[in-house]
């Protein structure tokens, strides 16, 4: 396996544990973005909080 291999693998655990959390308050989710071609790696948080939409990529 090679270095950017081990690398991704990381980034995807990283990324993977912190959308288990739940946010403290607001109806809002968080959703894993991964685009392995690219290297890019996203964490959405998507929904609504005190009657607002709350939309914040991370």
């Amino acid at each position: 396996m090679d270095t950017t291999t081990i690398y991704r693998d990381i980034i995807k655990q990283v990324i993977l544990k912190y959308a288990q959390f739940r946010p403290s308050h607001g109806s809002i989710r968080l959703d894993p973005v991964f685009d392995e071609k690219q290297d890019r790696y996203l964490l959405m948080q998507v929904g609504w909080d005190r009657g607002s939409m709350a939309i914040l990529f991370i």
